[in-house]
């Protein structure tokens, strides 16, 4: 089971049977991450569990519109998730947040690149990934 934590320690989380992992490139995450993607983790709600006190959450609202809450530490500055009504029943995990290597290739490799009109030009597109200029269809 994949284990994660903030960077001071104090939230730690686990969770099993990711749905998906995709690659964001979209202008939110970009600035919340301060990187140019986000890989993010697809859980079920009920498969993230919080071993410790309850997330700081954050609201922002994305550049479609969509207000999404951001769950991290009240005493670092990491995110340890997401969540947002067009992702109903689910946290998107940042990966970056897992505790081991291993944990991060649990699923494998991502399955989507999102929001790919906002990949930088010096990366290249995910082999065996399909691309998405936006939200694929149905996730909005």
């Amino acid at each position: 089971m994949p284990k994660g934590s903030c960077i001071c320690g104090k939230l730690t989380y686990e969770y099993d049977q990711a749905a998906l992992k995709a690659i964001c490139h979209c202008l939110t995450c970009r600035k919340l991450t301060g990187s140019p993607y986000l890989t993010a983790i697809l859980v079920p709600e009920n498969n993230v569990k919080m071993n410790t006190t309850a997330p700081k959450i954050t609201d922002a609202v994305h550049e479609v519109g969509m207000t999404m809450q951001f769950h991290g530490c009240d005493t670092c500055p990491s995110t340890i998730y997401k969540t947002a009504a067009g992702f109903a029943g689910f946290k998107i995990v940042f990966a970056g947040t897992l505790d081991g290597s291993e944990d991060v290739g649990t699923e494998g490799k991502p399955q989507q690149e999102i929001w790919v009109k906002y990949r930088v030009p010096w990366l290249s597109a995910l082999e065996g990934c399909e691309q998405f200029e936006e939200f694929p269809p149905g996730d909005e």
